[in-house]
């Protein structure tokens, strides 16, 4: 299975060192490196190039809303969730609106925040030879191709 390269931006070391034992725990995910502003996290991103980047939005020498565009513009494909504690900010909509692709509150769950890294990614984006079912990958390409899209 290929691993989610994950990049953690957090200011707050006891939160940002909680959330890596978290996603440390998950055998899916891969923990580039850690962060603890925009400036570090884009050097971090360019020279690890993550799947997903974690981004807190209130942090020194430079936020997340400055961050994302900079992020965006030298990695396009990679997924960027805002971690908040205010789901209702206007920060929220403003970090959607610069290339986020969604938001996690701090107060999540463990599963909610894994489940939130795994939806940024199709099943066969996850597969490497053969699936969680032991069905071959080029099979399940073939069967999902199959279905229809709504």
């Amino acid at each position: 299975m290929k691993k989610i390269r994950v990049l953690l931006v957090e200011d707050e070391a006891i939160v940002r060192e909680g959330i890596a034992a978290i996603l440390a725990y998950q055998e899916e995910i891969e923990i580039t490196g850690q962060a603890k502003d925009g400036i570090e996290a884009v050097e971090l991103a360019v020279k690890t190039k993550p799947d997903v980047i974690l981004l807190d939005l209130q942090m020194p020498r430079q936020d997340g809303l400055t961050t994302i565009p900079i992020l965006k513009e030298k990695l396009p494909t990679t997924h960027i969730l805002v971690l908040t504690s205010f789901a209702d900010s206007d920060r929220v909509y403003q970090a959607i609106k610069c290339g986020a692709v969604g938001y996690m509150l701090k107060d999540a769950t463990p599963t909610q925040l894994m489940q939130g890294i795994r939806e940024q990614f199709p099943i066969t984006h996850l597969l490497a030879g053969v699936s969680h079912r032991g069905i071959p990958v080029a099979l399940t390409t073939t069967l999902l191709s199959r279905i229809p899209s709504t």
